[in-house]
């Protein structure tokens, strides 16, 4: 299910959240921004995550950070740093 719908378009709104029927692709898939924060705050609250699920999501979250070579954007990095 999409964040957004095509609705936002009709009212002011930040250049970032228009619609777009492609917005995972240009959002890097959302792979880090916001899933690092995510990660984080399951990490910081872990005793509320049941083991497996906090296991699955470090492993995947891990998986694609290896898998590139840089972050796409600054807003990427400033998910990762807060993981970090």
């Amino acid at each position: 299910m999409p964040i957004i719908n095509h609705d936002v378009d009709v009212a002011p709104h930040a250049p970032w959240w228009s619609y777009s029927e492609d917005l995972a692709d240009s959002w890097n898939k959302f792979q880090f921004n916001p899933t690092a924060e995510l990660v984080d705050y399951c990490f910081e609250h872990a005793s509320l995550v049941p083991d497996d699920v906090l296991d699955q999501l470090a492993t995947t979250f891990f998986e694609n950070l290896e898998k590139i070579e840089t972050l796409s954007s600054f807003y990427d990095l400033r998910c990762c740093l807060h993981l970090h």
